[in-house]
């Protein structure tokens, strides 16, 4: 849709279709506008958009059982960190996967799961909904079936997340699962 901003009117611009948009659940933009994330049933998609029109452009899939692996489940909540640099998302399988995202091309890269009863973590059944800090340093996600909210915390110096209840030496925590 394009907005008319002296009266706030929307009216229909373009559509984008797509099989990889199946079940399409949820969206992410980049602080700069440039650019669209959709998450679905199969696929995490990047779309480059154009900063006159606001026309998508398809430019990267990620598909469950090639890019994503597959117990991961589909990816029902995404959310971009506020600079722009990671993205975040839920798999129904009650995964919590981490992306680095490349800040000229748009192009997300797969760099860390973290997946419920594996490696300690035992609460993450239900995930629900995910929620980052202005600053970027704590990640929280909600988990409806043990009816909590876990907070993780992000070390940059090795790109890799720590439930802190669960200890805080990050060694602890191969991120690969």
């Amino acid at each position: 849709f394009l907005r008319t901003l002296s009266t706030g009117e929307l009216s229909f611009q373009d559509k984008v279709s797509s099989s990889d948009l199946a079940m399409v659940s949820s969206l992410a933009i980049s602080p700069d506008g440039s650019y669209l994330y959709a998450s679905s049933q199969t696929s995490l998609l990047t779309f480059e958009r154009h900063h006159q029109t606001g026309l998508l452009t398809l430019i990267s899939t990620l598909r469950l059982g090639k890019e994503l692996p597959t117990s991961a489940g589909s990816l029902d909540k995404i959310r971009l960190s506020a600079a722009g640099y990671e993205l975040y998302a839920i798999g129904s399988n009650d995964h919590l996967l981490s992306f680095t995202r490349n800040l000229v091309t748009g192009i997300l890269s797969l760099r860390e799961i973290i997946a419920n009863n594996h490696d300690s973590v035992e609460d993450f059944s239900g995930l629900k909904d995910i929620l980052l800090t202005p600053d970027q340093d704590l990640i929280f996600v909600a988990a409806s079936s043990n009816n909590l909210v876990s907070q993780i915390t992000y070390a940059p110096q090795k790109g890799l997340l720590a439930i802190p209840s669960y200890g805080n030496d990050i060694s602890e925590y191969p991120g690969w699962i």
